[in-house]
C-alpha cells in the first residue's frame, strides 16, 4: 500500500499556524453530507482519532485494527478528491496517518517510539531530549520493521533519526522535519483532535 506513502515532516505547515474553533470533544464532528471521503475515512476518524473512541492520554496505538483496515481507501479517496480539486476535511489527517498505519503494523517494534513522539513518554513532544533520545535509541529498531512495509516512510523517520543524533552534537532541534519540537504538542492535540470539534455551520 502506497500512503503518499509519510523531509515532508510529519505535519504540514499550514496546519501549524492555523487557528481552529472550539468545539466539544465528546462527540464527532457533524459533517456536511457532501464531504466524499465520510464513507472511506469514517472508521479512522470514529476510533483512532477520536478523544471519546481513544482519549489522547491513552494506548497510543488505540484503534490500530480500524486503521490499517481503513487506511488505505481512505488516502486513496484523499488523493482523488484533492486532484479534481475538491475539499475533504480527512485531508488534515493524512501524515499523522501515514506514520500510524505502518506503525501499527509494526507495533512491538515501534512502540517505545511513538510513545515517545506522539504519546505521554515525553510530554505530547514537549521535552525536546526526550523526544530526540526516543529517536535515536528507539527510531532504528522500528525502521527495521517499517523498511518491510513501507520504504518512503522508513526513509523519512531515518531523516528525523539523523536530525536527532545531530542535536546531540549541535544542540540545534533538527525533528520533526522542519517544525521546531516546541510546535507538538498543539500539532498533536491538533490532529487528535480536528474529527471530534464542531464546526460552526456543520452542526
Amino acid at each position: 500500500m502506497q500512503l503518499s506513502p509519510i523531509i515532508v515532516s510529519l505535519f504540514l505547515v499550514t496546519f501549524a499556524s492555523a487557528n481552529f474553533p472550539n468545539g466539544n470533544t465528546a462527540r464527532l464532528i457533524s459533517r456536511a453530507e457532501s464531504d466524499p471521503c465520510c464513507k472511506s475515512c469514517g472508521p479512522v476518524g470514529a476510533v483512532p482519532f477520536n478523544f471519546t473512541a481513544c482519549p489522547l492520554e491513552g494506548d497510543v496505538f488505540c484503534g490500530c485494527p480500524e486503521l490499517v483496515q481503513s487506511g488505505p481507501g481512505c488516502r486513496a479517496c484523499i488523493d482523488t478528491v484533492e486532484g479534481q480539486g475538491i475539499n475533504t476535511t480527512y485531508v488534515s489527517l493524512s501524515s499523522i496517518m501515514e506514520y500510524f498505519w505502518v506503525w501499527c503494523q509494526c507495533e512491538c517494534e515501534c512502540r517505545a517510539l511513538a510513545e515517545g513522539v506522539f504519546g505521554t513518554t515525553c510530554n505530547f513532544g514537549a521535552n525536546t531530549t526526550c523526544v530526540n533520545t526516543a529517536l535515536v535509541e528507539k527510531g532504528p529498531e522500528c525502521n527495521e520493521c517499517a523498511k518491510k512495509i513501507d520504504r518512503w516512510l522508513a526513509g523519512t523517520v531515518q531523516a528525523d533519526i539523523d536530525a536527532a543524533k545531530a542535536y546531540f552534537s549541535t544542540g540545534v532541534v533538527g525533528f520533526p522535519g522542519m517544525f521546531p519540537a516546541s510546535r507538538w504538542p498543539k500539532l498533536i492535540v491538533l490532529y487528535r483532535n480536528l474529527l471530534v470539534l464542531n464546526w460552526k455551520g456543520n452542526i
